[in-house]
């Protein structure tokens, strides 16, 4: 389950929005999404490693956007 990390909402990968198609990277499949909460883009690597075990991160990429004054 991917988790914003600017503002820390988690939802299913469908409660995201998908910002581009998906992609490979070495055995991770990343995904770029937008928080539907705080506007954040942020990518997130999902995969099982070559020994078996489950692996998943997020990296922030965009900030949050800033409220106009």
């Amino acid at each position: 389950m991917p988790r914003c990390p600017s503002c820390g909402f988690e939802g299913e990968l469908g409660s995201f929005k998908q910002l581009r198609g998906n992609w490979k990277y070495n055995f991770y499949t990343v995904y770029r999404l937008q928080c539907p909460v705080c506007g954040s883009v942020f990518n997130y690597y999902v995969g099982i490693s070559p020994r078996g075990k489950p692996s998943s991160f997020t990296i922030a990429s965009k900030p949050r956007p800033q409220a106009r004054k």
